[in-house]
């Protein structure tokens, strides 16, 4: 728990000094009882200075805590000091006498709570600092807040490197979603994105000046004067089948080869 020391700090204080308070009214109120009697109990007396002393102690811590950031009442060792002081106050006191008072039940109840709160948080700082005391000599005078900040705890060991191991988890299986396919490679065109289009440029003009350029000759111009001259006819080439087919093939008459028509008779 972050601000424990500073918080449980806080509470023992404000409850030391309430309870010191009672003790103190409650003696000197019994005291008065007693003298009125005729009596002397020299333990009110006593009592007397012992809650007056924490009275005195508690509002001194307060007020140098407020006028002062790091002042020496909370250190540390200032603190198991003064706490194991009033813890030894508090036990060295007599027997108490007339237990059937209400006054001494009074005082009774009230020293021994006292007694118990100066103890769980004499122990509580004793043990916090002898455990780490072992690797930070320095702990008894850091201040009480200053045991929850991180500057004041004690270095952690290195983390030993673990050994990565695969889980089996039984993942959800998700449907593919449907996606549109890209296009073909065929289909894409254009060039590649380390090809460059080179610029046009427009073919290089004619440098000559118009008065440089040569005129054309008599010769070339008389002959671009001259009009065609038309080409002799030519009679047309005979037919490759020569008169075939006769447009008067059914008006002429038959001949017949002398040779056929013998070999015809003498077969007969």
């Amino acid at each position: 728990m972050q601000h424990f020391y500073a918080y449980t700090r806080y509470a023992f204080v404000g409850l030391f000094l309430v309870f010191n308070a009672i003790n103190a009214s409650v003696a000197v109120w019994n005291l008065s009882l007693i003298q009125l009697i005729g009596l002397k109990y020299p333990l009110d007396i006593y009592l007397t200075v012992v809650g007056a002393c924490g009275l005195a102690m508690s509002f001194l811590i307060v007020f140098v805590e407020a006028a002062h950031d790091n002042p020496i009442t909370g250190r540390v060792w200032f603190e198991c000091t003064w706490v194991g002081l009033f813890l030894v106050m508090n036990f060295s006191r007599r027997q108490i006498g007339d237990i059937g008072c209400v006054s001494n039940r009074v005082i009774l109840a009230f020293s021994w709570i006292t007694i118990m709160i100066l103890v769980g948080y004499l122990v509580v700082l004793t043990v916090t600092c002898l455990i780490r005391q072992k690797k930070d000599t320095r702990i008894w005078l850091y201040h009480i807040r200053d045991l929850d900040t991180p500057s004041s705890r004690l270095p952690s060991p290195p983390t030993s490197p673990t050994i990565p191991y695969f889980r089996q988890d039984n993942a959800a299986i998700v449907a593919p979603l449907p996606r549109r396919p890209g296009p073909s490679v065929n289909m894409m065109g254009g060039l590649n994105s380390s090809y460059d289009v080179e610029a046009y440029e427009p073919p290089p003009a004619s440098r000559e000046l118009p008065g440089t350029i040569s005129s054309p000759s008599p010769s070339s111009q008389r002959r671009m004067q001259e009009p065609p001259r038309p080409q002799p006819n030519n009679p047309p080439s005979p037919l490759p089948l020569g008169d075939w087919p006769r447009a008067d093939i059914l008006s002429r008459p038959i001949w017949v080869d002398s040779n056929t028509t013998s070999s015809t008779t003498d077969g007969t």
